[in-house]
């Protein structure tokens, strides 16, 4: 039977999936977005608090430059510039920094919660505390104080140049530095555990400087700081709800979070446009929701090396990308997206990957000659491979089903190469709960999956003249038709049981 109708326009366009992106713009009271999957690019849409104007304090010099990176993707910083870091903070509190090369260690203040020491009746045995919130009225007078009992919230200021805390250990409540137009740097060097962290719409804020931060009990957000250029969270090991590091400057290059091991909402990081690498080296596992890196226009390198689980994983419309390390990720509990690259990326590995819990997709990488998940066994609902115009390999020897028996889900399995391989083999595909569609196979001669048994609904062959052996012989069932064009052409066509008058 041939067909010449219109057939999925969204994958055959193929912007490919991309979750919802909104989170990248949220005001800083935003929960979680859990939105569904789109095949659009995110709009931009921002509410932002109102404003509150009170006396500024005097500014103060600036601490600057982070300290050097411990991931796969070695960060800009040179030696020069960690010693000026050094020389600049000599007249500024340096007695309370450590070294900038010591590697840290990620415990919690002695080793307990952020509620468990903030609801302790003996804190003045410990600490020097500040017993309510600051404001800009009383930011000045906090120069000992180590325990601060509520929230410190510094909004809309227009004289305010730097916040510079040199003893606090501990915040029981929530940072917001929101809206200050000349803020330039934001120094708490001894912090250790805060409840939340929102430093967002500073347009001259330059330097962030946390070297001792190790947990956030909700949020970390940090976006829409239009200068930024140095973030240091070396010690960060923990953040309880989401991270999200959007919309930097372009000077900020390297984000290393590099004793980063537990999240427990998402983590975006998104639209930075002068961001070349991305050090997450220790983390392990997003489960809560969402890892989204996105629409990076410089990012090169991303060491995502002991990643384990995700539950939505995108890493999408990073242009520029050359080296992606994922060699330990085995499960992604909904939604997979992997688009869009550098010509420079020339292999996809991802070596431990068994499970797709929903949609996935591999697509538009110009200059990949290789896809390789050797383990994938089962995805949930679609999966696409397309858009790799150099692709000369394709290893998904273990894949076994694709779709489950749910009528809300597509099930399809789409192969659209218009330079793959010779040879697509699938040599342990037993099912698919949707369509098989290959189009654009110009350089495929063979289509060979052995032990495919069952397809839901139909078999698609579009544009593909360059069959010329098409082999299912375990095929019994397919629930609709089997449609192809007039380029469908093979010398051997073998459609098992299903009965091979089907065949051209």
């Amino acid at each position: 039977m041939k067909r010449s109708s219109l057939f999925l326009s969204v994958i055959v366009c193929f912007s490919f999936v991309l979750v919802g992106c909104t989170d990248c713009n949220d005001d800083t009271s935003a929960s979680v977005d859990e939105s569904p999957v789109s095949f659009a690019e995110p709009s931009a849409s921002v509410n932002e608090p109102s404003a509150s104007i009170d006396d500024p304090p005097a500014p103060i010099d600036e601490p600057p430059v982070s300290p050097p990176s411990l991931g796969l993707c070695r960060g800009a910083n040179s030696a020069s510039e960690r010693s000026l870091w050094n020389a600049d903070l000599s007249n500024q509190h340096n007695e309370n920094l450590h070294p900038v090369d010591e590697i840290p260690t990620p415990l919690d203040v002695g080793g307990s919660t952020l509620s468990g020491i903030c609801d302790r009746d003996d804190l003045d045995s410990d600490y020097i505390v500040w017993d309510g919130d600051v404001t800009i009225n009383n930011l000045e007078s906090l120069g000992t104080y180590t325990l601060i009992k509520g929230d410190i919230v510094i909004r809309y200021q227009q004289s305010i140049e730097l916040i510079d805390l040199p003893e606090l250990q501990i915040v029981c409540g929530e940072i917001e530095i929101l809206g200050n137009d000349n803020l330039q740097n934001f120094n708490l060097p001894q912090l250790t555990m805060v409840n939340q962290i929102s430093l967002v719409y500073n347009e001259t804020l330059k330097a962030i400087h946390l070297p001792q931060l190790q947990s956030t009990t909700r949020d970390l957000r940090i976006y829409r700081n239009d200068l930024l250029e140095r973030l240091t969270l070396s010690k960060l090991h923990t953040v309880g709800h989401d991270l999200k590091l959007n919309e930097a400057s372009m000077i900020l290059e390297t984000i290393d979070l590099p004793q980063l091991q537990t999240i427990g909402g998402s983590v975006f990081i998104q639209k930075n446009v002068g961001l070349t690498s991305i050090n997450l080296p220790q983390l392990q596992s997003v489960d809560r929701w969402e890892l989204s890196i996105t629409f990076n226009d410089k990012l090169t390198c991303i060491d995502l090396s002991r990643l384990q689980t995700s539950h939505i994983f995108q890493i999408a419309y990073n242009e520029l990308l050359q080296n992606l390390y994922l060699s330990k990720l085995h499960t992604v509990g909904s939604d997979f997206t992997l688009s869009h690259s550098s010509v420079l990326l020339e292999r996809i590995d991802l070596p431990q990957l068994q499970t797709i819990g929903g949609g996935g997709g591999i697509g538009g990488h110009d200059g990949a000659t290789s896809i390789n998940l050797p383990q994938l066994q089962s995805v949930r609902n679609s999966f696409a491979i397309g858009g790799n115009d150099k692709l000369t390999s394709i290893d998904l020897s273990n894949l076994q089903t694709v779709g489950i028996h749910d009528e809300t889900l597509e099930g399809l399995l789409f192969i659209y190469l218009s330079n793959g391989p010779m040879t697509i083999t699938l040599p342990q595909l037993q099912s698919i709960e949707g369509t098989l569609q290959l189009f654009s196979l110009h350089n495929t001669t063979d289509i060979l999956m052995p032990q495919l048994q069952e397809i839901g609904k139909w078999i698609e062959i579009k544009d593909s003249s360059s069959i010329t052996n098409i082999a299912l012989p375990q095929l019994q069932s397919v629930w609709g038709a089997f449609y192809f064009d007039e380029t469908f052409n093979p010398t051997q066509c073998d459609l098992g049981s299903y009965t091979n008058d089907k065949c051209p």
